[in-house]
């Protein structure tokens, strides 16, 4: 059975959950896969709890040990009326949910491992779907499934958290708790930090988990589609109890994931160095004095990050964003597309090299920007927007854990600039444009190149370089081309960029135009297929 069906150990770390884990192991006892551990730690629960724990799991109230009880622990055989060969209870004293995940994966026998939080359910079928997916697809290291959260008590609506939770389960796809995950990942990544290795944070151990995981060459893009995870909010739930610890979106903040890889920098900064790459940063910029300044700024933070912690930056303080400080590792080159503001002057100031040329529009200044581009590597990036503090860290990681990568795609997430008219503001932030701007605005969406695409240098000279004639779409257009040369590329499900939204964004200012370029890209494309059929 081993070799058809390798063990499965479902984890189920849980503290003062009596009902509610009873649910989560019968939710497990209802699986049909035929291969089945289940560990469930107690992280110092109140007698209530440990007493009912014992109850549902036959554990002789005497019992003292810390392993409460092991059904079948000698002959391996199956519990009656279920596929779970083991079940495993374990107390331990209070010490936190990364702990107590720990002494689950210690304790845990199985070559495949899942998560199943104590006041959850898996739905029927789950473990099989999964277990199929890595005999199909046997290069998976882990695979997520689709989750949905219920209410227990409908007036928890009324919470702004609550309906935050509600809104992004439906797009989120990299949850712990629903992955099957193989043990040699845990193996390269180590284990879950706690809170005191993460500043303090009581949760999203989790996350952490997963980024690492990434960090050590795992790929996270594997997901089925069906619901097989259910997730109960009930109001007691760690992410409501320690909101104010924990990674909460806010619009003026965009360093998301400081507390969380901070951990990480070193390494990523070690294999950067080893590379002796150069990443060009190139941004088109058209009377953007308001917003320029922030952006370079936001770009020599991200390239920061790849610099040796251990290393004084040579400029000591880098609130100025002045680009000496990266030098050894990044261009910034700026194309002043005809502005008749401050652009090139502030650019200029903090280090930049900056290209004048007449306003030709955005296609063209990305052009010449390449053309005078010295990198290995190249990010374009708007003036108007911020990059992620980690963005280059992230994607340049993609890089050398896969050298045949040629391009890496992240996301990008919308946020209501501080100087829009307050009522628009408003309607921005709360996502009231439409439900399907709650995506962007929340969970962040994949398909821009500007600030969310680093690319090998040369790739250009097999894709070419922008449609000169489009005002609007040449990225896209471009993008089309990459792939009917079926370069390797990879989609990073983490947001690297914020895009400001203030009004006068040139999406917006000629919409017209836009659709009219769009619709000219969607002909090409269509033409471009028609030559190939009738070709073959």
């Amino acid at each position: 059975m081993a070799d058809d069906f390798p063990l499965i150990s479902v984890m189920i770390p849980t503290y003062n959950r009596t009902q509610l884990l009873k649910e989560a192991i019968d939710s497990v006892l209802a699986q049909d896969y035929p291969n089945i551990e289940i560990i469930v730690v107690d992280d110092g629960s109140d007698n209530v709890t440990v007493s009912a724990i014992q109850a549902f799991t036959h554990v002789d109230s005497a019992a003292t040990l810390q392993l409460h009880h092991a059904y079948n622990e000698e002959g391996g055989e199956a519990i009656t009326g279920s596929n779970v060969t083991l079940v495993r209870t374990f107390y331990q004293e209070h010490r936190g949910i990364a702990a107590t995940r720990n002494a689950c994966l210690e304790k845990a026998s199985g070559e495949w491992l899942a998560f199943l939080d104590s006041d959850d359910i898996y739905a029927p079928g789950k473990l099989s779907a999964q277990a199929e997916y890595f005999r199909n697809h046997p290069e998976c290291e882990i695979v997520f499934t689709r989750y949905k959260n219920f209410l227990t008590n409908e007036e928890l609506k009324s919470i702004d958290r609550v309906q935050y939770e509600l809104k992004i389960g439906s797009w989120n796809t990299y949850y712990l708790p629903t992955a099957l995950i193989k043990r040699e990942v845990f193996k390269r990544s180590g284990c879950f930090l706690d809170k005191q290795k993460l500043d303090k944070l009581e949760i999203w151990e989790d996350t952490e988990m997963l980024f690492r995981m990434q960090i050590f060459g795992a790929r996270l893009d594997d997901c089925l589609e069906e619901v097989y995870y259910h997730r109960r909010i009930h109001g007691k739930n760690a992410i409501l109890q320690n909101e104010t610890t924990g990674i909460v979106y806010k619009e003026d903040d965009h360093n998301l994931y400081e507390p969380l890889f901070e951990n990480m920098r070193q390494i990523v900064s070690k294999r950067y160095a080893e590379s002796n790459s150069l990443i060009s940063v190139i941004i088109p910029a058209k009377n953007a004095s308001k917003y320029i300044a922030e952006a370079i700024t936001s770009v020599v933070r991200a390239a920061n990050m790849m610099l040796d912690p251990l290393m004084a930056s040579p400029c000591g303080s880098l609130d100025d964003g002045n680009v000496a400080c990266v030098a050894p590792i990044i261009e910034i080159i700026i194309v002043d597309d005809g502005s008749t503001d401050d652009t090139a002057t502030i650019a200029e100031a903090m280090g930049c090299k900056v290209i004048k040329i007449e306003a030709s529009g955005a296609p063209v200044a990305r052009n010449i920007g390449l053309r005078h581009a010295n990198g290995d590597f190249i990010i374009f990036h708007d003036a108007d927007d911020i990059m992620e503090k980690y963005a280059l860290a992230f994607m340049y990681n993609e890089f050398y854990n896969h050298p045949s990568l040629q391009v890496v795609f992240a996301m990008r997430r919308d946020f209501a600039s501080p100087d829009m008219a307050p009522e628009k503001r408003e309607e921005v932030s709360k996502g009231a444009l439409s439900f399907a701007y709650y995506p962007m605005l929340l969970h962040g969406f994949f398909g821009a190149i500007a600030g969310c695409a680093l690319i090998r240098r040369k790739v250009f000279d097999v894709v070419g370089d922008f449609d000169e004639t489009l005002k609007v779409g040449d990225a896209i257009q471009w993008q089309i081309r990459l792939m009917d040369y079926g370069i390797e590329t990879w989609r990073l499900p983490i947001v690297v960029c914020f895009r400001r939204i203030h009004g006068d964004n040139l999406s917006l200012k000629h919409k017209t135009v836009g659709y009219k370029n769009y619709a000219e890209i969607l002909r090409r494309r269509l033409l471009s297929n028609v030559g190939k059929t009738k070709a073959s």
